[in-house]
């Protein structure tokens, strides 16, 4: 247990998560393999191999033109399926699938680089303590005006208190409304896209 300061100081740093698609079936148009995120989803039909379907996976996420998914820039080789934020800071969450018959399988996305800005909960330097808040910890916020807006879910962690002194001027939580694009939360999409994070 501890007392835990928020800071706001960290560096950004670009979220980077890799899914693999791992088999695919004797009949490879058996399968389908998609990436979700935000409820909307980008897929692609099985092809002759398992580097081939990737592949055509990879295009499809490019090609798409839907924020949640032209945030982020899809690369990768063989079987893999990597995700690269645009916006070192501004986070994603993706899912990788198969539905069919077939006997595909896939390797959902783990993180390999996780999300680090001056706005995020999880980043451990924007803490007094340099760790994160857990269980049984006091967390104060005051005297700053740097938002906390990502890494906000903490459903696990039950902290002591939670102080947030009007000395913060920043904000905390996204608009909903909105899909933000920037580390700030302050430049939105374009289009009318909801935030999903």
């Amino acid at each position: 247990m501890a007392i835990k300061y928020w800071l706001g100081v960290a560096d950004a740093v670009a979220q980077v998560h890799t899914g693999v698609i791992t088999a695919v079936d004797a009949t490879p148009a058996n399968n389908t393999f998609t990436v979700t995120i935000g409820g909307v989803a980008v897929s692609a039909v099985g092809s002759v191999n398992v580097a081939t379907t990737a592949t055509n996976l990879r295009t499809a996420l490019n090609a798409s033109t839907h924020p949640y998914f032209s945030a982020i820039t899809w690369s990768g080789s063989a079987g893999n399926i990597i995700g690269t934020a645009d916006t070192a800071g501004a986070p994603f969450v993706a899912a990788l699938t198969k539905t069919g018959a077939g006997t595909g399988t896939v390797t959902d996305f783990a993180e390999t680089t996780a999300n680090a800005c001056k706005h995020d909960w999880r980043t451990a330097t924007n803490w007094s303590t340099g760790v994160i808040p857990a269980t049984g910890d006091d967390v104060i916020i005051e005297n700053s005006a740097i938002s906390i807006l990502w890494g906000l879910d903490q459903s696990a962690v039950e902290l002591l208190s939670l102080r947030v002194l009007k000395t913060f001027t920043g904000k905390i939580g996204l608009d909903r409304s909105r899909f933000a694009t920037s580390i700030d939360a302050e430049t939105y999409s374009a289009t009318t896209k909801t935030e999903y994070r």
